[in-house]
């Protein structure tokens, strides 16, 4: 069982820790503290959101995605919308990675960035021909690959922190909270977990919780590394001004990490969005998988730049609302057996979110 457990572990470390760590500098800079109080709120607000989601999960009498879950609680009228809100988030997360990508590795291959947005996305669309995800029993691997790269990373532009750098500076204090859920949200994986667990609530609240601890220090860290390094000059695309710095030894490294943390959370979503076609509304293999290869082959023309606009988008507005609907959901049950959120709590979070999406929408 500890075998399991740790490989719980990794598999939320691996589905959380994508792209959006690499907008977090960004985020500190422009909302100096603001940056820190929301990165408590948003990193504690997801943990009980996952307890949320495990409980609609082990309470299930079948496996489902979470259009399915919340359908079960809120009627199945509810089921379309809420998948429609989750499948076209997920899609816009697929078509950042690419246009990450498309800008990351040309800084150090001499490749085209349309190259890399086609060989991104025909790797995808490949990997989603699959019956199942072949990377699924290796993400311990991605995981202690990524924090073997962030730690390198981290202690190589440790001797370059500059403490002045990381005071209260800039104050937009609403600016973080979008990047911050979009780089936190990891309920796709739950469903594996629970594969591998059961139904062990003290388990799973254990899994959970490690999880989001190693994912917060790994943000944490390499955060306040970059901003301690770039200070003020802290831009979108800090990993690109990293490479322009410090060459291309920082930026070979720099440019691993993201390929191997995109392509693990891209990988994870793919099958997601497969199987929920499949176990939510019965579509068989292979029209579910043309829902996903079509609009990443569409993406690869799409000439999109700004990636922190699109992060945020899909943070405070797509996830915001299915959160708040799982939310509800959970609150639907009358009897919880598993795991019980105090219901003052219950309110605040869901209130916090509706808040950020209704700012966010605003914005």
């Amino acid at each position: 069982m500890l075998k399991k457990a740790i490989e719980s572990v990794f598999i939320i470390v691996s589905t959380i820790v994508g792209f959006g760590v690499f907008l977090l500098p960004y985020a500190l800079q422009i909302s100096g503290g603001y940056f820190w109080i929301w990165f408590i709120v948003v990193a504690l607000a997801v943990y009980e959101l996952h307890l949320a989601y495990g409980e609609l999960l082990f309470d299930a009498k079948e496996k489902h995605n979470l259009p399915g879950l919340i359908s079960q609680r809120l009627g199945k009228h509810w089921k379309l919308p809420v998948w429609i809100f989750d499948y076209v988030g997920i899609l816009l997360v697929l078509l950042l990675f690419l246009v990450a990508l498309s800008q990351f590795v040309p800084l150090v291959l001499p490749v085209s960035a349309l190259t890399v947005k086609a060989f991104f996305a025909l790797l995808f669309v490949l990997v989603g021909l699959l019956s199942v995800n072949p990377f699924a029993n290796i993400k311990t691997v991605f995981s202690i690959a990524m924090i073997f790269l962030f730690a390198i990373l981290s202690g190589l532009l440790f001797p370059y922190v500059r403490p002045e750098n990381l005071v209260w500076q800039n104050s937009q204090y609403f600016f973080s909270y979008g990047l911050l859920v979009f780089a936190f949200i990891g309920y796709s994986s739950l469903q594996m977990v629970y594969d591998l667990i059961g139904p062990n609530a003290a388990l799973f609240r254990r899994v959970n919780k490690a999880a989001l601890m190693i994912v917060s220090a790994l943000y944490l860290f390499f955060t306040a590394s970059v901003v301690g390094v770039l200070g003020n000059t802290t831009a979108e695309n800090s990993l690109v001004q990293l490479v322009t710095i410090f060459g291309p030894a920082i930026g070979s490294l720099s440019i691993a990490l993201a390929m191997v943390s995109m392509s693990s959370v891209a990988f994870s979503l793919v099958f997601y969005i497969k199987r929920g076609l499949m176990v939510d509304f019965k579509i068989k293999e292979f029209p579910a998988w043309c829902a996903i290869a079509v609009p990443l082959i569409l993406f690869v023309f799409i000439p999109l730049q700004g990636v922190v606009q699109l992060a945020d988008l899909i943070g405070g507005l797509f996830l915001s609302v299915n959160i708040l609907l799982l939310l509800v959901a959970y609150d639907h049950i009358k009897h919880k057996k598993y795991f019980h959120i105090h219901p003052i709590l219950l309110r605040a979070l869901i209130l916090l979110f509706a808040i950020g999406w209704v700012v966010s929408l605003a914005l």
